[in-house]
């Protein structure tokens, strides 16, 4: 995160990685890395490609269905809102 530092919005950068680490580490955020990472990572593998090749429909389609789940919108929840801090 130190590289983040030297680069322009680098401190809001890194806070919000952090951000983002401690909501993953939830209850809520473990079971959506859970279901992403079921069957032997093959969702978060295509979530990943599709971003990858730039294709953000085919990246929300194939989240929807996980961030949808209480669990998901609990994690929406808690990203939107570290964000916009």
């Amino acid at each position: 995160m130190h590289v983040l530092m030297g680069l322009p919005k680098g401190d809001k950068a890194a806070r919000s990685l952090a951000a983002f680490s401690a909501i993953m580490g939830t209850p809520e955020g473990k079971r959506v890395m859970g279901a992403l990472s079921a069957n032997g990572g093959a969702l978060l593998s295509s979530v990943t490609d599709a971003i990858k090749k730039g294709d953000r429909e085919r990246a929300s389609m194939l989240i929807s269905g996980i961030m949808s789940t209480p669990e998901g919108r609990a994690v929406s929840k808690k990203i939107i809102e570290a964000l916009g801090d």
